[in-house]
């Protein structure tokens, strides 16, 4: 697979070039010739961005509200998706001055691409209108713009600058939320749970009841409230567990919980066995490994492995491939697994991850 700031080659550079033509702006020097520098070929995917939307800025004539208009014309001959970050980069890094352009223009790219980047320096810089402005596009009859109101807010975006005021204090995330709960868009409804998950790891209690709330006035929001308590289902919080009745264990016992080998190879596998001795209503199953650490540490990752309100099983077997990942960089060395139900631990094994 190629690296992403792949996408933004010489033939997407073109395509600009090509929009910048036929929008008929005019300079001395081609777009081309001034984004394709010597040092073009080693940057990385961010700064790739960011020269390509400072290209923009040095290209067009005229001041920010002239030049973004050409901007917003060029999302009919780029790529939409990772491509078109380019375009709301140069809101983010030119905007802040002009307020309303700005506005209008994250409405029109984040259609196109998404904004969920280029607004958060203007929510640090005057949270209140930020949150106004997030308000309104929540009631948006485009469902990107919709989804743009929740991720655009959420306090710990990855990749994106942290949200302090928000993370301290989320309450004026609620009402946007709250707008969004039952949206017919399922690409909304799984960012009010990404943005609800992002507020859990520092207010876990809020959310919670925030959560039971939720539930209580409409069964149908399940799924959305399971997704948005991941984190703390991992962890696990027991009144998250509760929430979803997994919390008793009475009467369950497990037969058997084996792995297939005490030593896996470098990039191998390895197989589990679970039997249990009864079939509850309620019952999530997860696996924990302790990954070895370059230090010498370990760390524990957690795993699904059986999440289910009716379960019809008593024995499952899981395979577990220990291949190399950019998130994850394993270590040889002794490692372990426990087998966690409803939050408990019943059973730890203890395997080697053998050196390439």
């Amino acid at each position: 697979m190629k690296p992403l700031k792949e996408l933004l080659d010489e033939e997407f550079i073109q395509s600009i070039e090509h929009g910048l033509k036929t929008i008929a702006v005019a300079n001395k020097k081609s777009y081309s010739q001034m984004a394709l520098t010597k040092e073009y070929e080693n940057m990385e995917l961010k700064e790739r961005i960011h020269h390509l939307a400072d290209c923009l800025h040095r290209y067009i004539p005229g001041g920010y509200p002239e030049q973004v208009e050409v901007v917003k014309q060029l999302t009919s001959y780029i790529k939409g998706g990772l491509e078109g970050t380019v375009l709301t980069d140069f809101v983010e890094h030119f905007g802040q001055e002009h307020w309303d352009e700005s506005m209008l223009a994250l409405e029109h790219l984040t259609q196109h691409s998404t904004g969920e980047f280029a607004i958060r320096p203007y929510l640090i810089h005057d949270l209140k209108k930020g949150m106004n402005q997030m308000t309104q596009w929540s009631s948006h009859a485009n469902y990107h713009v919709r989804r743009f109101a929740s991720e655009g807010c959420r306090p710990r975006l990855p990749w994106g600058k942290a949200l302090t005021d928000l993370k301290k204090d989320p309450t004026p995330i609620f009402p946007i939320l709250e707008v969004l709960l039952d949206d017919e868009s399922d690409y909304v409804t799984r960012s009010v749970a990404n943005n609800l998950n992002d507020i859990s790891k520092d207010h876990p209690e809020l959310v919670i009841q925030k959560c039971q709330k939720y539930l209580k006035e409409n069964s149908n929001r399940q799924s959305l409230v399971k997704h948005a308590l991941r984190g703390l289902l991992k962890q696990p919080h027991p009144k998250a567990l509760e929430l979803f009745g997994y919390s008793s264990l009475k009467g369950l016992k497990v037969n058997k919980f084996e792995l297939d080998t005490e030593q896996v190879p470098w990039e191998g596998e390895m197989n589990m066995y679970l039997d249990i001795n009864t079939k509850p209503k309620k019952l999530r199953i997860e696996f924990v490994v302790d990954y070895m650490k370059s230090n010498g540490k370990t760390s524990p990752k957690v795993f699904q492995w059986i999440d289910n309100n009716n379960v019809s099983s008593q024995s499952w077997n899981k395979k577990h491939v220990f291949l190399e990942r950019t998130t994850r960089k394993h270590y040889p060395g002794k490692h372990q697994v426990h087998l966690r139900i409803n939050g408990v631990v019943m059973e730890s094994r203890g395997f080697e991850l053998l050196e390439k």
